[in-house]
């Protein structure tokens, strides 16, 4: 871009042209967003489901009590009386209104809702004080089962079923969340076309069949069934080209076949909300650079020799680096002894901490557990499962001050899990087992140190290449990456330098060899790659 100039001297007008060169931002992107994201990830406790009351039993049955304590709650009717006589020989039961208030003692930890109304014809206030009655259990770990018509309440929103108001959607208890539930669903076209509908109305829901005679138990974030019938789950279509379908039995799944009996429910609302926003990954190549900083990419199983001093150094040396280290784990606790922290002290680093929380919001606001990565000169993460650091951290501020790390010339790395998540693509990222290298709804979950690759790690150790190389047949826009245990890569700008014993693949779903397979490159330690080539460096 040219502005001109006039500068008048004595008798001479001069026109000159000055020439302002655009560079690019050498700044990470944060294009992540906090507000598309679930912030509860799941319940406390255990919450069941069914149409029929009769189910009652099953689920007292097959699911473990703290205490054999229940209070009831019901709407009368003679139909109950049978299912009454019944859970009384099962558990000790009280039996309350659902129309008065109920005095819910210290004592109580689980609660049943029986009723034989449609979930249109209970009142409001009714609604209100179970969800109120419901969330207290809950959230002290107890179990909250709801049997009859009303069931489908307790889900986001519900279909109001009345003729004068076919496929009408209505807010629910959200007690299952971001769900729609169907509990009087059948394989017919007619109740998949209802479903379907509904769901047209509420694209950010997840569908729910539940078949007949068939329960539906939700624990912390995971679903199964118990009974004859199945659970089926269906997500619209979106931004995608056609819906997602998938069911669920009560079953002994073979090996290798848990999300047969199983659904992560977060996993499927993030699906849910990917399916509004523009496709992932997009189509065009994303150029894999890291123009300020360094990352260390460690495929687990250990650490090559003196990668961890190579870490230290980078981040300014043990007197002057500022540590931060980010374990992977599931648990809202972890211990305040954490054996990262513990080794960099005894390398007489002067500044080392970690942080931990499964709290979006406190993620996202608490500056006193922010306050370590403001300054960070380095950051790592450590081993686990990869989504447990997407549900967390992913798009909230202390994913944005991780990034300015490397903008101020920082390192950040990690292993195992700590190495897929520096990518913008998350590989292998499914709750349920991680056998899948491609996870929907967790695909857009990478903390995006480095944009245009997806890695993979324990890679030879478990014969994992035909897994990458599916990934990238799937979107050649990435470039896949394998590494082997032990073994590790430093990326500075487009390239990456392999060290340690093992190998790192670098798979091109761009290149095709004669078979139509992609092309890929298998390199030792000392050799360099060019990421945006994608291409070795000759020595």
């Amino acid at each position: 871009m040219s502005y001109p100039l006039v500068r008048v001297l004595p008798g001479i007008a001069l026109a000159i042209s000055i020439v302002v060169v655009s560079t690019p931002s050498i700044c990470q992107e944060m294009d992540e967003k906090f507000e598309h994201w679930p912030i509860d990830l799941g319940i406390r406790g255990t919450l069941g489901v069914a149409r029929d009351s009769s189910a009652l039993g099953t689920l007292i049955d097959r699911t473990e009590f703290r205490k054999p304590i229940a209070i009831l709650i019901l709407q009368n009717g003679s139909e109950n009386e049978p299912v009454l006589e019944s859970l009384s020989r099962l558990v000790e039961i009280r039996i309350e209104d659902i129309n008065v208030d109920v005095d819910l003692d210290s004592s109580i930890n689980t609660l049943i809702w029986i009723d034989n109304r449609s979930p249109e014809m209970i009142p409001t206030e009714t609604k209100s004080r179970f969800k109120n009655y419901a969330t207290t259990i809950l959230e002290k770990r107890g179990s909250v089962f709801v049997c009859g018509p009303h069931a489908e309440l307790v889900g986001h929103s519900y279909m109001d079923k009345q003729m004068d108001a076919p496929n009408a959607i209505k807010e629910g208890l959200n007690l299952f969340p971001d769900c729609l539930l169907e509990l009087e669903y059948a394989s017919t076209k007619e109740a998949e076309s209802s479903l379907r509908t509904a769901l047209a109305m509420s694209p950010k829901c997840v569908g729910v069949g539940l078949e007949s005679g068939t329960c539906m138990l939700l624990g912390n974030r995971q679903i199964r069934v118990l009974g004859e019938g199945r659970g089926v789950f269906y997500l619209a279509p979106g931004t995608y080209p056609s819906e997602r379908v998938h069911s669920i039995r009560d079953t002994k799944p073979k090996v290798r076949e848990l999300d047969k009996l199983l659904v992560d429910l977060t996993q499927w609302r993030r699906e849910a909300i990917d399916r509004s926003l523009p496709r992932f990954p997009p189509k065009e190549t994303l150029q894999p650079n890291v123009p300020t900083g360094r990352l260390l990419i460690v495929g687990g199983g250990g650490l090559p020799p003196n990668l961890m001093n190579r870490f230290v150094e980078l981040a300014g040396g043990p007197d002057n680096a500022k540590l931060v280290y980010v374990p992977c784990e599931e648990q809202d606790q972890v211990s305040e002894e954490q054996s990262t922290v513990e080794m960099w002290r005894r390398m007489g680093v002067k500044t080392a901490s970690f942080i931990h929380t499964k709290d979006r919001n406190r993620a996202n606001e608490d500056e006193a557990f922010l306050e370590p990565l403001k300054n960070a000169t380095g950051i790592w993460f450590g081993g686990g499962r990869q989504w447990n650091l997407a549900d967390s951290y992913y798009g909230t501020k202390a994913h944005r001050l991780m990034k300015q790390c490397l903008e101020r010339g920082g390192v950040i790395g990690g292993s195992s899990a700590g190495a897929s998540i520096q990518a913008n693509y998350l590989a292998r990222a499914t709750p349920i087992e991680n056998f899948q290298i491609m996870a929907p709804g967790y695909e857009r979950g990478g903390l995006g140190f480095i944009q245009g690759v997806a890695i993979d790690q324990h890679f030879s150790q478990r014969n994992r290449l035909p897994d990458l190389v599916q990934l990238a047949k799937t979107y050649p826009q990435l470039l896949g990456i394998g590494i082997d245990e032990s073994t590790a890569i430093e990326v500075s700008g487009s390239i990456a330098e392999v060290s340690g014993p093992g190998s790192v693949f670098f798979v091109d779903g761009a290149k095709l060899q004669a078979d139509g397979s992609p092309s890929f490159s298998k390199l030792q330690s000392g050799a360099k790659y060019d990421l945006i080539k994608r291409e070795q460096l000759v020595p």
